[in-house]
């Protein structure tokens, strides 16, 4: 089975080459073919154009995080199932143990008002996407913390930093970026069109707030397994499509 680990995670190719064993290629590519068929049974990515999902020819396209927002999911082929890795999160409200009470997401107009810290891990999509504005940010209370993990356009950009600088919010943590730099940039930028980082508030992140000792063990092991009922013909695990 050929499996191609792209861009910034195919440094990573021979960790999963250890995990799957014999019978299992795995390629480190730095970038996809220009033009052409991209030809293999599973690629491991996090960004794929809509031009490359046109020409992929996989069975698997497995994200090695939870993010989907990345990948051109609508211009990949109707066989290709995709996959993403996460833990800890959903919408179904389920009991969890020592948690004091769940609810579901709907329910989160009514809660903001009583809630100490505010955790946003959800995947960035059309129901999610500027989900904490400023009517939000005016329910919480004035020592609340918003910490977001997820996708900075879960919260809109000027409501959070005006709640912040005038302390109607007490604290924020922002680990993801409303902008990124390019490939190949190195020139410094600031994570938002406003100076968040110049507020005694706020603390911004470069993303990396996940990256524990034990993330890419767990991640890479989570992948191999995947890959390996794939090819036993098993059902997959965080089916997304």
């Amino acid at each position: 089975m050929q499996i191609i680990v792209l861009a910034q995670h195919a440094p990573h190719a021979p960790r999963l080459q250890k995990l799957l064993g014999k019978g299992f290629s795995v390629t480190g590519l730095a970038a996809l073919p220009a033009d052409g068929p991209i030809t293999t049974d599973v690629l491991v990515t996090t960004k794929l154009t809509a031009q490359e999902a046109q020409r992929l020819q996989a069975r698997l396209l497995q994200a090695p995080g939870a993010g989907l927002d990345a990948i051109a999911l609508d211009a990949l082929p109707a066989g290709c199932r995709v996959c993403n890795v996460y833990e800890a999160v959903t919408r179904r409200a389920e009991s969890e143990a020592g948690a004091d009470a769940t609810h579901p997401v709907a329910n989160l107009a009514s809660l903001l008002p009583r809630i100490d810290v505010l955790v946003l891990c959800c995947p960035l999509n059309e129901s999610t996407r500027w989900m904490v504005g400023g009517v939000e940010l005016a329910a919480m209370r004035p020592d609340a913390l918003l910490i977001n993990v997820g996708r900075a356009e879960l919260v809109q950009q000027r409501p959070l930093f005006d709640a912040l600088q005038s302390r109607r919010l007490g604290r924020a943590v922002l680990d993801a970026w409303y902008r990124y730099p390019a490939p190949g940039q190195k020139e410094p930028m600031t994570p938002a069109e406003f100076p968040f980082t110049e507020l005694p508030n706020a603390r911004c992140t470069p993303h990396i707030s996940g990256w524990t000792h034990g993330l890419l063990g767990r991640r890479y092991a989570f992948i191999a397994r995947n890959i390996a009922r794939l090819a036993a013909g098993d059902s997959l695990q965080n089916l997304q499509r």
